[in-house]
């Protein structure tokens, strides 16, 4: 039976193309297609009467409708999925999963994804989310969920597969650096604000776009007020694995960044419906720099096309991911749903990203190194050490903790507030008693944790800073 309804839905597909085309095999036709084109002009040639092919064709899915009505969803899914990548068909539960994916609150796991190569790739983890506290990271391949093979499946489906009830445990399996790795995830409320912004010692700005969604306008607003009430005048936007999201948020953003002008241009098919999208911006008010890499797409692709070319401020980074096409989504019968691409758009200066992305200001990539102690201070391993307190071990505590990705203040020998977080957050991590104290336990953990990880250099935000005029000697984010 599952055979012959793939033969089925290949005849439909194939007759709603032979529909409006003229019956010539083709060179680059699959077998089956080419025996449909050969029984079509068999008919043409031979039938007794005149063959009008949309009369054949409607009595054909009619009749095949009619004794299989299930079939309607797999043609209708194969059909709009003939078109391009990001054109799409929901079923009813892919419908309402891909709605709920635009809210700003839902329960699942908390990552971002798209398809790479055909296969589901972590863009970034939501910070706090349950998917950032198991240990997935981004680029990692998700393969499987609950031991089911995802491979044929869609981002929509797969997203479906994360998702579920509050308190539930589910198994997510990726592929990294080659091997594969199984992660047991507790599902819980992931609340999405999209923008967040630290401030620096040095009074620099640092505001995180993560997507763009229907309150990111106003979130960026807000944040902009507490650097406004700070007075922050430098700001590093960084936008890296930003996927993109809704376009008109993206425009409300650009007004705070971009001079006066164009944003971006979509153009459609009915050239009626062609729009310019504009910044009123009459004056720049923040010295800005602007972090991008080859997960930043679509709508973020539009805000950091509009500053580098208006001359808002410097890109820095990768080249981005290349998407410059528009989808609507529109509701369909029985509450299923549908994804259509039906514009596209060229940035400021006229310029086609697709599938090419944006080239930043200046190309600089990350990189990941093994960790090298040899400059550090020495750790005694032999006295408790707590907030007030001076030693050279607590200079190496610093050191160690700031490779590690959890201390950021001011390096010297001094035990500050900054450091006792740091110490607390550590040892949480790591299961011990969290108390702020380094204690010889934790001097051991803080001296052999480096070694077990590899450590990230990011040459992209050192570059943004030190280009905005901050000293990454003494870094601190409040």
């Amino acid at each position: 039976m599952k055979k012959l309804k793939k033969i089925i839905t290949l005849i439909l597909i194939a007759t709603m193309l032979l529909a409006t085309a003229s019956f010539t095999v083709k060179a680059e036709n699959t077998p089956e297609l080419d025996y449909i084109y050969m029984m079509m002009r068999l008919l043409d040639m031979e039938y007794y009467e005149p063959v009008d092919h949309d009369e054949l064709f409607n009595k054909m899915v009619d009749t095949v409708l009619k004794d299989n009505p299930e079939l309607l969803d797999t043609f209708l899914d194969a059909l709009f999925g003939s078109l391009d990548e990001y054109t799409d068909f929901f079923l009813p539960e892919e419908w309402r999963e891909f709605n709920n994916a635009i809210e700003t609150q839902f329960v699942g796991i908390g990552v971002t994804m798209h398809m790479s190569q055909d296969k589901p790739v972590i863009i970034n983890t939501l910070k706090n989310s349950p998917a950032q506290s198991a240990g997935i990271e981004s680029n990692d391949v998700i393969v499987a969920v609950d031991g089911i093979d995802i491979s044929d499946e869609s981002l929509e489906q797969i997203s479906q597969r994360l998702r579920g009830e509050i308190g539930t445990v589910v198994v997510v399996t990726v592929l990294r650096d080659g091997q594969r790795l199984d992660f047991s995830i507790t599902r819980d409320v992931i609340r999405e604000e999209s923008v967040s912004g630290r401030v620096t010692n040095d009074g620099i700005g640092y505001m995180v776009i993560e997507k763009f969604n229907s309150t990111t306008g106003q979130e960026t607003e807000d944040v902009l007020k507490d650097f406004d009430s700070k007075g922050v005048k430098s700001i590093i936007l960084d936008l890296r694995g930003n996927p993109g999201g809704i376009l008109d948020e993206a425009v409300k953003v650009a007004n705070y960044f971009v001079p006066e002008g164009k944003v971006i241009e979509a153009s459609f098919k009915n050239e009626k419906y062609n729009q310019v999208y504009m910044s009123d911006l009459k004056e720049k008010k923040y010295n800005l720099a602007v972090l991008v890499d080859s997960n930043t797409a679509s709508a973020a692709e539009v805000l950091a096309s509009s500053i580098k070319e208006s001359g808002g401020g410097t890109v820095i980074g990768t080249n981005t991911y290349g998407k410059t096409s528009i989808q609507v989504t529109t509701k369909l019968y029985q509450n299923h749903g549908a994804k259509i691409t039906i514009g596209k758009y060229l940035t400021r200066n006229g310029t086609n990203m697709d599938k090419v992305g944006l080239e930043p200001d200046e190309y600089v990539e990350n990189y990941v190194t093994v960790f090298d102690d040899s400059e550090f201070e020495a750790m005694d391993h032999a006295v408790k050490y707590h907030v007030g307190e001076s030693s050279k071990t607590i200079l190496g505590a610093k050191q160690r903790l700031n490779a590690l990705g959890y201390y950021f203040g001011t390096m010297d020998e001094y035990f500050n507030v900054e450091l006792e977080d740091a110490v607390k957050q550590f040892q949480t991590d790591c299961g011990l008693y969290s108390y702020g104290v380094i204690d010889l336990t934790t001097q051991v953990y803080i001296y052999n944790k480096p070694f077990e990880n590899k450590i990230y250099v990011d040459e992209q935000f050192n570059r943004a800073y030190e280009l905005l005029g901050g000293n990454m000697d003494n870094i601190v984010m409040k």
